[in-house]
């Protein structure tokens, strides 16, 4: 693990480990079946945010962030295997506004350089595609899980995205009985 990369890295090794194994200096966690099963690795970027995270028995977790801060990706080895990323979207007020999964085949490396001097901000326009929501960042092939709606009702008049008719839901609290 190299430190001159302005990349901080924490490494947390339960008590079952072989002392051997946390008495040497160097190592990686390929080549450790020790680290690999009983640490709990962490790295970070240079403002602090976790961008990997590796818990014992399993493959790391990747991270990006915008340059608000905020997580905007995150993928596991399943997902790395189909180049899949869970994507999370914000308004202009910080709120998470579209959480789904994307197909993207940049590597970890480049989605961090690419996101981390740009803010995330998409804007709720009206438009039939992409639930209503500008579609400006972190464009590929998705599916979103989760669509939230703030301030206003007027997103109930698209009808391309009003989900279903059951009884009860998307309507106004006004006409909640």
């Amino acid at each position: 693990m190299s430190q001159g990369d302005n990349i901080h890295h924490q490494l947390v090794v339960k008590n079952i480990v072989d002392n051997a194994v946390i008495a040497t200096t160097t190592w990686t966690l390929s080549s450790s079946d020790a680290l690999k099963n009983y640490a709990y690795y962490y790295r970070y970027d240079i403002r602090g945010n976790c961008i990997e995270k590796k818990l014992p028995g399993a493959d790391p977790q990747y991270l990006v962030y915008d340059h608000a801060d905020r997580l905007i990706l995150s993928q596991d080895a399943l997902q790395r295997a189909k180049d899949r990323w869970i994507f999370f979207k914000y308004d202009i007020q910080g709120r998470m506004v579209m959480r789904g999964s994307v197909v993207l085949t940049s590597s970890h490396a480049s989605l961090i350089e690419s996101y981390k001097d740009v803010t995330i901000v998409e804007s709720y326009t009206g438009n039939t595609g992409n639930f209503g929501y500008s579609q400006t960042y972190i464009a590929g092939t998705y599916t979103p899980y989760e669509v939230i709606f703030y301030d206003n009702y007027t997103y109930l008049s698209n009808s391309n995205i009003i989900p279903g008719t059951r009884s009860g839901y998307c309507k106004q609290h006004s006409e909640v009985q």
